[in-house]
């Protein structure tokens, strides 16, 4: 088995960003049709968000050592034939738990997923070219963020919300087989010893740059898993009175702000000083949240949405391009994964947290909340875009 080209790792790249999104906006649509058929709560509802991120706060870490030392194929192959796996058992789910146990096994493998494709573009590129691969396979995440709600809402008019987790599992079968002939350059380092290979990631993470950045994207998902991701088709329903359907479209105009974001975030980091980046995309967070909170009809909630995705979608492509570059030769691994651990933790939290906020307060405390973090995720973005910049080209180590 010779090594793929780099068109065809290119490729791989861009396939697995496409794969790793789909574990939330694969079943997104389908919230209403699920709670009826399982007679669930809204904070019910929430845990088949949270189920889904949690068991990647514990194995992403690991993941991320095992793909330093012993290399990305493996552990990508294992990857996709677990999703694969777990989409069947939530097509087949006969009750609650069960839908929950296929999405805790969804998220065991897809969440490192997303940090093997910022690894593997981190093996092929160096310095500006690595952030400008990581932001565009960014924009493909978020473009398939946006097109799975649409192809989920027309699976719904064909018959269950059980056909999305089929087409998923389909999906996930088909990239491990396109991925099975292709062996990856990466040679795994054994030279280096496990304690001085700790230490290194230990002062990386420990890094005021680091954590700056680290929590610019924990705010970020904080505000997308609380008050968007399982609430929007509640907002359709409740407070905008649409069809469930119509939720899926409300979503597919977020997904694709995020994309739009993403996609023209390298020529946004071209053209302007990256703390202009960083307070342009925090106040259009912060903005959107604003016009969610006020909204009452269809057409004032679709600036909303679309505002908060593309000031998401700069944040999070920037953020992770930055992030790329904190890294060593035999640490990129753990530091990626590092980074989607921080994201997990805040896609765990935020839909409980939030989910009391409507709870007590419906879509006033939604929203609000949401407005008071995007301030503070725009004065930390501000200041850690400006500080990693000035570290990047000063050649400064950490």
């Amino acid at each position: 088995m010779k090594e793929c080209s780099t068109r065809a790792q290119n490729t791989l790249i861009y396939l697995l960003a496409f794969v790793c999104a789909i574990g939330n906006p694969v079943v997104l649509p389908s919230l209403p049709f699920i709670m009826r058929e399982f007679e669930l709560s809204a904070l019910e509802t929430g845990l088949i968000i949270s189920v889904y991120a949690l068991p990647g706060i514990g194995v992403i870490p690991l993941y991320g050592v095992l793909s330093d030392r012993i290399g990305r194929r493996p552990l990508l192959l294992a990857g996709l034939a677990l999703c694969g796996a777990g989409s069947l058992l939530c097509y087949a789910a006969p009750g609650f738990s069960w839908l929950l146990a296929g999405r805790a096994l969804q998220g065991l493998s897809l969440t490192p997923l997303e940090a093997m494709c910022n690894t593997l573009i981190s093996d092929l590129y160096e310095g500006e070219a690595r952030m400008r691969f990581v932001t565009k396979a960014t924009a493909m995440q978020y473009f398939s963020i946006a097109v799975t709600p649409l192809m989920v809402s027309w699976l719904l008019t064909l018959g269950s919300w059980r056909l999305s987790l089929l087409a998923a599992a389909a999906l996930c079968f088909g990239a491990l087989l396109f991925c099975l002939p292709m062996r990856l350059p990466y040679r795994p380092s054994r030279s280096v010893s496990l304690a001085l290979y700790a230490a290194h990631i230990k002062s990386i993470l420990a890094s005021p740059r680091v954590l700056s950045l680290f929590s610019v994207r924990l705010g970020a998902a904080l505000i997308l898993f609380g008050a968007i991701y399982p609430h929007i088709s509640l907002l359709a329903e409740e407070k905008l009175h649409l069809p469930p359907q119509q939720g899926s479209l409300l979503f597919a105009v977020y997904a694709a702000g995020m994309f739009f974001g993403a996609l023209f975030s390298p020529m946004c980091m071209r053209a302007l000083p990256p703390k202009v980046i960083g307070f342009a995309g925090g106040a259009q967070v912060a903005v959107s949240m604003l016009l969610l909170f006020f909204c009452s009809t269809a057409w004032e909630a679709l600036p909303g949405l679309l505002l908060v995705g593309t000031g998401a979608g700069m944040l999070n492509a920037c953020c992770a391009g930055h992030v790329s570059l904190t890294s060593t030769a035999d640490t990129r691994g753990s530091i990626m994964s590092a980074y989607s651990t921080t994201f997990r933790i805040g896609q765990f939290c935020a839909p409980l947290l939030f989910g009391l906020f409507y709870q007590f307060w419906s879509f006033s405390g939604v929203f609000g909340a949401g407005t008071l973090l995007a301030c503070v995720v725009t004065l930390a973005a501000t200041l850690s875009f400006a500080y990693a910049h000035r570290l990047e080209h000063a050649h400064t180590d950490i």
